[in-house]
């Protein structure tokens, strides 16, 4: 598939859990490439008490990497987004554009995994009232999802997209999250699926992987729409 988007992922250098320096950052941005992905948003984490690089470091170390990589694949869009762990702390954050995606009024965001489905509602409301559109990062994790499926409609019902991890499409997080995620494409809930790499060695890119069997179980349209339509849709076609 050609223009792939990774939408969600952590190969910004030294400002989170992901890659630990430019070298690294490098080699990701290379396996993004040669499975097929053309648009590559980075989304470093932002959640109090954990990852606190501040939006402007953010900016700095990203122009930095764009500087360092320009020759490497030259048709390879690369654009700076977050990743927001929503909670009271961060719920008003996003009048700062760095904390948005690409700037936009779209924002993407992250819970505790054991967050009740009300105080989930709640914050997404408050930020939906700010006028932010909003995409929840991996969605297979949080409990209040996974036991009760029916919250999923809800969700999708307020306007929240739904983003899950190609780990958890191929079954890297295991049986039960597999199948899970494969109730979420036959209810049509997912709106992107991510790589949300971190490293070389643990949490690698599988955005390949991923697309087949996506497309194998559920057909061309929907891995299109999945891995590049949608975002297309969302952020603008780019290149």
């Amino acid at each position: 598939m050609n223009d792939v988007f990774d939408i969600h992922n952590h190969i910004l250098p030294g400002v989170d859990d992901g890659s630990s320096c430019l070298e690294e950052s490098t080699l990701l941005i290379d396996k993004e490439y040669e499975q097929g992905v053309r648009n590559l948003i980075l989304t470093p984490h932002l959640r109090p008490d954990m990852f606190e690089v501040s939006p402007e470091e953010r900016v700095e170390v990203y122009e930095g990497l764009l500087s360092a990589v320009k020759d490497l694949h030259p048709d390879m869009n690369i654009y700076l987004g977050c990743e927001v762990y929503l909670n009271k702390k961060t719920v008003d954050c996003f009048a700062n554009s760095a904390n948005r995606m690409l700037g936009l009024s779209v924002v993407l965001v992250e819970f505790n995994y054991g967050v009740t489905f009300s105080t989930m509602v709640e914050l997404l409301r408050k930020v939906q009232d700010q006028g932010y559109s909003i995409i929840i990062a991996h969605v297979e994790r949080y409990d209040c999802l996974r036991e009760n499926i029916n919250n999923i409609s809800i969700l999708k019902s307020m306007g929240c997209y739904l983003q899950v991890n190609c780990d958890a499409v191929i079954g890297k997080n295991g049986f039960m999250t597999k199948l899970y995620v494969d109730k979420l494409f036959r209810k049509h809930s997912v709106d992107f699926v991510a790589s949300d790499a971190h490293d070389i060695k643990r949490r690698v890119v599988h955005m390949d992987k991923a697309c087949r069997l996506v497309e194998k179980k559920y057909g061309l349209d929907i891995a299109q729409a999945v891995f590049r339509d949608n975002a297309e849709a969302l952020f603008g076609k780019k290149g």
